[in-house]
């Protein structure tokens, strides 16, 4: 369709080439006008699609590339006005061209990964926000914490389904008495269909597990363990 030159529809945009690379969230706050940088996120992705497998913290690119992110970071949000709140920056790290991007900046805190920073850091971004509110100066201590790495795991299915059940409450208790710094949140209940909740495009999440640990390794053995512990039907 032709349009006049001074008329561009709302559903057009123009694009100067696609953004690709290996997804992280940078997060950090602001106070009186100064950025400072919590940490790095890696966002990893089930295989072959754009949805959400894992939120792995601390990130496993190389020091160097977190580096320029975090002074990317510092010196976008000190100079855009933002003040005295949390914020997160989504990046992309093209290691081909060893160039980094800006995905989107979003005006708040990752609830989602505040217990993460809390594991490894010694304080949970909710203390930080609480903290700015209050107009009391944060001091963050990174690896302060009694962990070395978290992750928030995302349990997923790829097709539409009834929910036959899900883990009762007392199982839910068992897995988080035996892994103190799990937190399982099951986002269905048995009689839902998964698209009748808010979902991504072309997958449907049904828990989210947040967890830490000494170790990579030693995250995902207990992972892998928590979700044989977590019994879910579908149909």
């Amino acid at each position: 369709r032709k349009h006049k030159p001074d008329h561009v529809p709302i559903h057009c945009f123009i694009a100067e080439s696609p953004l690709r690379g290996v997804q992280v969230t940078v997060d950090g706050f602001v106070q009186n006008g100064v950025s400072t940088v919590m940490g790095i996120t890696d966002s990893i992705m089930y295989p072959g699609t754009m949805s959400f497998a894992r939120f792995a913290y601390p990130s496993a690119l190389p020091e160097s590339v977190q580096a320029r992110m975090v002074a990317l970071t510092n010196r976008l949000m000190s100079a855009s006005g933002f003040d005295h709140s949390c914020y997160n920056v989504e990046l992309f790290y093209d290691e081909a061209q060893d160039q980094i991007s800006i995905i989107e900046i979003n005006p708040r805190m990752s609830y989602q990964f505040s217990d993460l920073f809390a594991h490894v850091d010694g304080q949970s971004s909710f203390a930080v926000q609480l903290a700015l509110s209050t107009g009391q100066q944060v001091h963050w201590k990174p690896g302060s914490g009694p962990y070395r790495a978290a992750a928030s795991f995302v349990m997923r299915r790829f097709q539409d389904a009834r929910v036959v059940s899900c883990p009762t409450p007392e199982q839910i208790a068992q897995v988080e008495q035996r892994f103190p710094s799990a937190q399982v949140k099951v986002l269905c209940h048995p009689g839902d269909r998964l698209s009748d909740h808010d979902q991504d495009v072309g997958s449907y999440r049904y828990c989210i597990v947040n967890l830490a640990a000494t170790s990579v390794a030693q995250l995902e053995s207990s992972y892998a363990e928590i979700t044989t512990l977590l019994p879910f039907a579908f149909r």
